[in-house]
């Protein structure tokens, strides 16, 4: 393959009506193959990932914790709110019908 390379390359950087390139590809380390897998790593990525989980999760968890801190007044919106949700008990129900 390395071979292919350099007659590719003396092939692509001669000129026109030359027979020399204007420069010269040389193989220094001709490559090897790996003895062992390089990637994927299964032990690493879910290390990783646990961690990255763990971190994403604390993030979040402090974003919510202070985005939903209460006022120290409420706003006219959740008063309205709460009064539109009271619903009276059945005693207080009879209460206001015969006070009326």
């Amino acid at each position: 393959m390395s071979e292919e390379f350099v007659a590719y390359v003396a092939e692509l950087e001669t000129p026109p009506g030359k027979d020399e390139a204007t420069i010269k590809a040389t193989v220094v380390d001709p490559a090897s193959q790996p003895t062992a897998p390089v990637s994927p790593n299964p032990g690493r990525n879910i290390a990783l990932g646990l961690v990255l989980g763990l971190l994403v999760g604390a993030g979040i968890a402090v974003l919510r914790r202070h985005s939903t801190r209460p006022s120290s007044r409420p706003s006219s919106s959740t008063t309205s709110s709460m009064r539109r949700c009271w619903a009276p008990s059945a005693t207080t129900a009879k209460q206001l019908t015969l006070r009326s």
